[in-house]
């Protein structure tokens, strides 16, 4: 980053679990955020993570209270292709500035898995098709010029309109599960979603209202050993049991 900001570069960072996740380690969490501040925004262009499964995005700011003016930086961390769980698949696609490196827009693809006896039945595959663009549904709540990226503070904006306006909520949270009708309710105005919009302005872990326990447990039907598996036998033996026609068609192409 220093060798970025002597030559006059933006660069992005990428990676797995989000520093503003809550299972990622506060100390480690904390120091990252402070690169951020010190880095934001003319070095740090973008943050791209995932882990989460969901459609969501996380801000940090300068030091000091958490308003779109002291908004730095966006992590956007993006769905995943796997619908674990009681989620339908889906990806991203970012429209990029090549001279800036900042996001002007995010689409999302989704395939709804209710479609999947169909897909049995009849040879096909998942239909992809674009859930939403950020930018034209978030643009509704909180306006901005075409000629503008989507930075942390219309990020932070955004937020404002998810506390006030209970249809601005209800679109993210449809959009955060990628449109799957498993993933339970949280209304507008209710405390899961003022701890869902605490979560979004939490670029460290610390910062987070959602707090976890962890538990790992082996599945029930996995008698493989951990130390004598073999890869390949593991996997052909998954495939074989795997009954989705149109998946195995996935996994084998």
């Amino acid at each position: 980053l220093q060798a970025a900001e002597d030559a006059g570069e933006r660069v992005w960072i990428m990676g797995h679990v989000g520093p503003s996740q809550t299972d990622c380690l506060q100390n480690w969490s904390a120091l990252y955020y402070q690169v951020v501040q010190r880095y934001s925004p003319h070095v740090i262009a973008e943050q791209f993570f995932g882990h989460t499964h969901y459609d969501e995005f996380a801000l940090y700011y300068g030091p000091g209270s958490k308003t779109a003016q002291n908004a730095l930086a966006t992590a956007w961390i993006g769905p995943s292709v796997t619908p674990y769980t009681n989620l339908n698949p889906g990806f991203r696609i970012y429209k990029v500035d090549t001279k800036s490196w900042n996001v002007f827009d995010s689409q999302t693809y989704v395939a709804n898995l209710d479609q999947a006896a169909t897909w049995d039945s009849t040879g096909a595959t998942p239909n992809w098709h674009l859930e939403y663009s950020a930018r034209q549904a978030y643009g509704a709540y909180a306006p901005i010029a075409d000629n503008l990226p989507l930075s942390a503070s219309w990020w932070h904006d955004v937020t404002t309109a998810f506390q006030s306006n209970s249809a601005a909520f209800n679109e993210y949270w449809t959009y955060r599960g990628k449109s799957s009708n498993k993933i339970g309710a949280c209304a507008a105005g209710s405390a899961c979603s003022t701890e869902m919009i605490c979560d979004l302005r939490a670029g460290q872990s610390s910062d987070s209202c959602t707090k976890i326990s962890i538990s790992l447990k082996k599945r029930s039907d996995d008698n493989r050993s951990s130390k004598r598996a073999d890869a390949k036998a593991n996997l052909a033996a998954l495939l074989k049991r795997e009954s989705k026609p149109w998946a195995k068609k996935l996994c084998t192409a």
